[in-house]
């Protein structure tokens, strides 16, 4: 749909740059121009929708309930203005016309984004579960271990069901870096997509992992290697963070962010 309107805008240029002045085709520049503030306002509003603060909600609503309105009349008055202009006076008269627009435009965007900016301040963030496969094996095993029974290998079978509950926290530690890499905030080290893989391979690992102590095929490389999973998922998520702290302008805020970060490290 945007791609649409934004032909239709620059048909209008286009019409205009080769001197083209017709009504219908000033009528549609705002028609398009209208359509995409409809768009932007449908999704902030779904945004909004979200919020639990009923007060907060409402107000935020309302704003944006009065600057839809505001908007509205504008566009239905300069579609007036435009109806009733003369030939000889379209290409100044309109051009003010779709300038007024156009500002009145950016105004209303502007104040949307500052309504979605407030509203997902408020709004909890889940991390989607990218392995909820993986996960439903773990428990499997972990049904598995309790269901066999016996106290001869009662130790094993604690120690391995140990095991499954920090894979699937491991997992769950793979979905955050996967999610974080997916928000592509200016990220340059990684593409989403060699993020993805890594993020796989290390949850492999922890399935591994879990299987071995599962069946009794624990051993030290086997430990080794799911703690170096858990170190390769630390420095890929250091290196996204990494990447969006550095576009903070210098400061107090970043350097303390910074040095917050170089300690965990």
């Amino acid at each position: 749909m945007v791609r649409t309107y934004a032909a239709i805008l620059c048909n209008v240029a286009e019409n205009a740059y080769h001197k083209k002045f017709e009504m219908e085709t000033f009528l549609s520049f705002l028609a398009a121009l209208r359509c995409l503030v409809a768009i932007y306002h449908i999704l902030v509003q779904d945004t909004v929708a979200k919020l639990k603060d009923s007060r907060l909600k409402n107000s935020i609503t309302c704003h944006m309930s009065k600057h839809s309105q505001d908007f509205d009349k504008v566009v239905k008055r300069l579609e007036g203005e435009i109806v009733k202009i003369k030939p000889r006076e379209a290409p100044w008269i309109v051009t003010d016309s779709l300038s007024d627009s156009v500002v009145f435009a950016q105004i209303y965007v502007t104040s949307l984004a500052n309504c979605r900016e407030t509203a997902l301040g408020y709004i909890k963030r889940e991390t989607p579960d990218m392995f909820v496969t993986e996960k439903e094996l773990l428990s499997s095993y972990e049904e598995k271990l309790i269901s066999s029974g016996g106290v001869v290998d009662l130790e094993e079978r604690v120690m391995a069901s140990i095991v499954c509950s920090k894979a699937k926290e491991a997992l769950d530690l793979a979905s955050l870096v996967m999610d974080i890499a997916s928000l592509r905030l200016g990220t340059i080290q990684f593409s989403q997509h060699t993020v993805d893989q890594m993020a796989r391979t290390y949850a492999s690992i922890f399935c591994n992992v879990a299987e071995d102590a599962v069946y009794k095929n624990f051993k030290t490389e086997t430990i080794l290697s799911f703690i170096g999973a858990l170190r390769g998922l630390g420095a890929i998520c250091h290196i996204l963070v990494q990447d969006t702290v550095a576009k903070l302008k210098d400061g107090c805020s970043k350097n303390c962010i910074t040095d917050h970060m170089g300690k965990y490290s």
